[in-house]
C-alpha cells in the first residue's frame, strides 16, 4: 500500500477507534461491559471470518503455528483495549482517555521503533521525536487539569 492511502487508512483507524470506545461503553451501561465486549470481539470474528472464507485465504491460517507464540496474544491485547475502554470511558470521559492512550501508545511506539522489538525495523529516537513526546505528555497534562 503506497504512503497516501495509507495515511488515509490511518485517519480511518483513528476515526473508527475514537467512535468505538464510547459506543461500546454506553452498550455496556445496557448489557454491562463484559457483556458489550463479547458483543464487540464476537461481531468482529464474524465479520473477518466473513471476509477471510470470501477471499479464498483460509487455508493460510494453518501458519498460526509456525509463529513465535507471543504472536498469539493479540487478540488478548485486543479485548483488553475493548472492554478497558468499556469501563474507563464512564469514569474519564472519551477525551481524556484516548489522551491517555494515545500518548502511552505513541511512547511505546517510540520505544519499539528505537529498540526494533517484534521484528520492527529499528528507527532510532532522534531529538525531534522526543520533543514531540515531551510535548504530546504536556498535551496529555493540560487535557487532565
Amino acid at each position: 500500500m503506497n504512503k497516501f492511502y495509507s495515511i488515509i487508512l490511518a485517519l480511518c483507524i483513528g476515526i473508527c477507534l475514537a467512535v468505538q470506545a464510547p459506543i461500546n461503553a454506553n452498550l455496556g451501561k445496557v448489557i454491562n461491559a463484559k457483556n458489550a465486549a463479547l458483543n464487540s470481539v464476537l461481531v468482529s470474528s464474524i465479520t473477518i471470518f466473513i471476509i477471510i472464507l470470501l477471499t479464498g485465504n483460509i487455508k493460510e491460517y494453518s501458519n498460526i503455528t509456525k509463529v513465535p507464540p507471543y504472536y498469539w496474544i493479540g487478540g488478548l491485547l485486543g479485548i483488553i483495549v475493548v472492554f478497558g475502554t468499556i469501563l474507563i470511558i464512564p469514569a474519564l470521559g472519551t477525551l481524556t482517555t484516548f489522551s491517555i492512550i494515545v500518548t502511552v501508545q505513541l511512547v511505546i511506539g517510540a520505544l519499539i521503533n528505537h529498540f526494533g522489538w517484534f521484528g520492527i525495523a529499528p528507527m532510532p529516537i532522534t531529538i525531534t521525536k522526543i520533543s514531540g513526546i515531551i510535548l504530546l505528555i504536556c498535551g496529555l497534562r493540560l487535557i487532565m487539569k
